[in-house]
């Protein structure tokens, strides 16, 4: 199965805390499975929406409205994630859902 940086690359951007650097899709994400890729893609865009909201200082709520859709996002992307790969057999699956899960859990 191939590998990507995707997962790491993602939560490095969410941690980043000076939010200078805007978050830009690359195809060196890409793994190879269109609906996993369509959905990194728009997980970028809406960690951009987010960053966005926080530099031009957008309200409160907004921000909050704008962080609650990229976590009901990451949600919906890691069920059918997870779902493909156990469909496939992949052989880091366990260790994949643990990145998952540390991530929702740190999320919230």
């Amino acid at each position: 199965a191939p590998r990507s940086p995707f997962p790491t690359v993602v939560c490095r951007m969410l941690l980043d805390t000076s939010l200078a650097n805007p978050v830009v899709w690359s195809d060196v994400y890409l793994i190879g499975v269109p609906l996993i890729d369509s959905q990194h893609r728009r997980l970028f865009a809406l960690v951009e929406s987010l960053r966005l909201s926080f530099v031009l200082r957008k309200a409160d709520a907004f921000v909050m409205k704008t962080l609650k859709g990229v976590l009901s996002y990451c949600a919906e992307h890691f069920e059918s994630e997870e779902l493909l790969m156990q469909v496939v057999g992949y052989p880091s699956f366990r260790s994949h859902v643990a990145q998952h899960r540390r991530f929702t859990a740190a999320a919230h």
